[in-house]
């Protein structure tokens, strides 16, 4: 191999180093530009959601439980009247 092919070897190297270099720049900025806000406001959506669904389920355990309270009869008979349903359902 010759000095100037070695020479040649080199700058490409350099060249190739420095290219990269500049893609990982890009690369970051596009993460911290475009990615980064979109996974944020995904994840602010998902929580809202974790959130009514959590208020939601709070809520119908709150009306249950006071329809219980109100009439303990109907819902002892009602919850009797499931589990035979479900034990003749089972039973075949």
């Amino acid at each position: 191999m010759t000095v100037a092919t070695t020479n040649a070897t080199f700058n490409g190297l350099r060249d190739s180093e420095s290219r990269l270099g500049e893609l990982r720049d890009q690369v970051e900025t596009l993460m911290h530009d475009k990615v980064t806000p979109k996974l944020s406001a995904m994840a602010d959506s998902a929580q809202q959601a974790a959130t009514q669904a959590r208020d939601s389920v709070r809520d119908s355990a709150a009306n249950v439980s006071h329809r219980v309270q109100d009439r303990p009869l109907t819902a002892i008979a009602l919850a009797g009247g499931i589990g035979f349903l479900l034990g003749m359902l089972f039973r075949r």
